[in-house]
């Protein structure tokens, strides 16, 4: 098989659409053809970044739909906090002045254990 023959199989090679018949028609070629090898190598790199480009763009792509949902959201609970008199009223209540809370009751004086309970710390236990 010539050389232009096959370089037209190249784009259905790369595309994996080749028959099994082109396909080892193609790589016979290519074994023996330093010029076809090169440039099937030369192709399938070509290939290779546009599909790295593709899927780094789709990437980007949904982290900037994450990323307009997130403000979308923020500004839509922005705009319930401080227009909805709901929620004006409560974030608007002042709040109780620390000074004013009264102190928790004292709590009252332990006894102390008589004296024929307590044990000197040394002792042991019966």
């Amino acid at each position: 098989m010539d050389c232009g023959a096959v370089r037209e199989r190249f784009p259905a090679l790369l595309r994996g659409r080749a028959t099994l018949t082109d396909y080892a028609l193609i790589e016979a070629h290519v074994a023996h053809c330093a010029t076809c090898r090169q440039e099937l190598k030369q192709r399938q790199q070509s290939v290779h970044r546009r599909r790295r480009r593709a899927r780094t763009s789709e990437r980007l792509k949904r982290i900037g739909a994450v990323a307009v949902t997130l403000v979308l959201g923020m500004a839509l609970a922005a705009y319930l906090v401080y227009r909805l008199p709901k929620f004006q009223q409560f974030f608007r209540t002042p709040a109780i002045p620390f000074e004013s809370v009264a102190p928790p009751p004292a709590s009252p004086p332990q006894k102390s254990a008589p004296a024929s309970y307590s044990r000197d710390p040394g002792q042991r236990l019966r």
